[in-house]
This record gives C-alpha cells, structure tokens and sequence, in this order.
C-alpha cells in the first residue's frame, strides 16, 4: 500500500509526525476494504514508531490491536513479530523478566516456522535483556547463538550488530574481550562498506584506547570471540548457566563469576583457535 510504504519512508527520514499520519490513513484505508493483514503489518509499524520516539503506552495499544489479527489469519511469524515488540515495550518499561519470557514466547513461534531470521534475532534480544540484568554468562551465550544463527543464514550485518552491543557492553569490565568483540564487528561490517564501521571506530577514540592495545588485539580478535563463545557454551553445557532462564537477583554474583573466566583460559582457547583459522 502506498500510504504505508509513505509511512515507512518518513519514518526514515525521521518527519515522525508525517509518517503517523500515513500510517493512521492506512489503517484507516485498510479495514475500510476489509485488508486485515494490511492493517496488522501497518499497526506494528506505527507501534514501532511511537516506541522509538518514547511513547509506549501508545506503541503498546498498537501492538494489542495488531496481534489477536495475527493470530486469527494464522500469521505465525506476524504473531512472533508482534509479541517481540511487545517484549520491547516491556524492556524499555525497566520489566526485564516479562520481556524475556515475551522473547522466549516469539522465539517459540519463530521456531514453529522455521524462520531463521527471527530465531537469530530473538537471541539477540534476549542477549539484549540478560545484559540489562547483569546476566553476562547467559548474554554472552545468547549472543554466541545470534551471531551464529545469523552468520549461517549469511545475515553479516546482524552478527556484527550483536557483537557491537555485547562488546560495548564488556568494555568496562573486560576490555580485552570487549574490544575483540567490537573489533570484529567493525571487520565484519567494513566487508559490507557498512558506514557503522566508522561508528564503532569513532567509539574507540572516545573512550581513548590505546592505539598499542588495539593494534595488539586486532589480528586475533576473531579468534577471541570465538574462544569467548566457546568458553559460555561450556559452561552453559556444564549446567553451570541457563541462557533460557533470566536469574533472579540472588543469582546474580554466582552469574557474574562464570563470565569472568580467567584471561589466560581465554588466551590460550584464543591461541588454538587462531592455529586453525
């Protein structure tokens, strides 16, 4: 429909105001010729554009209307989309296991038909959540399955997506990690002439890394993540960490110290590793 893919476009070029209003006319447009899964995909929008300029409560009322359509036309995928922005809502709310367990329910229903891409991005989101709740061994095994799942569905942009966010997120805590993480992430993107590779370069000179220190790190910082990777999956395949399950706060120290795994383990899974690429 035009007036949606208007809406699409200003949303875009951020005239957000504009872009509603095509959106409304849409709706609007939509049930009048009875085109439900028009006026579902077109409600989903305009609740993704009220999110991003803050307003949830209306975003959600969006999201509520969008989803009983979904599941009345049987729209599985439309379904999952609809309960993962609705988990969104819940995050940006500061309700961080209603949004997890909305993720996990999308994540379901993206299983249940085989769509890759959504599978890849629900990880993403979960990593996302569990980062929010200091859940970093859960996180970083979420994210190690985002950025596999996207990397087998040949998604690089989203597998470098997920490294920026978990290596931002680390940069306080672990640098070596963290910049490994955002390092590979800027070469996975300068692969595709993606313009955030200069983001995240941009990144690193304001927070002054030292430039010794990068240029250490650059030459292996694939073969770090995926020593980090392998490391979470480890644990998480020891039952020391259950990347489906946000812990509680009384969980929280016994999470932390499975992420911190000792550097020189790292090191060496990192220089093994490296032997093989």
């Amino acid at each position: 429909n035009t007036l949606q893919t208007l809406g699409d476009v200003l949303t875009r070029t951020r005239e957000h105001s504009e872009a509603e209003d095509m959106y409304l006319s849409a709706i609007e447009m939509y049930r009048e010729i009875g085109a439900d899964l028009g006026t579902a995909h077109t409600l989903v929008s305009l609740g993704q554009l009220r999110q991003m300029l803050g307003n949830d409560n209306a975003a959600a009322d969006a999201y509520a209307e969008a989803l009983p359509i979904f599941q009345e036309l049987d729209d599985v995928v439309g379904e999952a989309n609809t309960i993962q922005a609705q988990g969104q809502v819940l995050l940006s709310q500061g309700n961080l296991e209603e949004a997890f367990e909305h993720t996990l329910s999308a994540m379901a229903l993206h299983v249940m038909a085989d769509n890759a891409l959504g599978i890849g991005a629900c990880h993403g989101y979960l990593m996302r959540i569990a980062l929010d709740a200091n859940a970093l061994a859960e996180a970083i095994v979420l994210g190690a399955r985002a950025y596999q799942g996207f990397l087998e569905i040949s998604y690089v942009h989203g597998a470098a997506v997920t490294l920026q966010e978990l290596g931002a997120s680390f940069m306080q805590t672990d640098p070596t990690a963290g910049a490994a993480c955002l390092l590979h992430a800027e070469a996975l993107l300068r692969e595709l002439s993606d313009p955030m590779a200069e983001d995240i370069a941009s990144d690193f000179e304001a927070i002054e890394f030292q430039p010794e220190a990068l240029a250490s790190i650059r030459p292996h910082a694939a073969a770090i993540v995926q020593a980090l990777f392998k490391g979470a999956e480890a644990s998480a395949a020891r039952g020391e960490c259950d990347p489906y399950r946000l812990p509680s706060t009384t969980d929280a120290e016994s999470t932390i110290k499975i992420a911190a795994e000792p550097q020189e383990h790292r090191d060496q899974n990192a220089q093994e590793i490296a032997k093989d690429v």
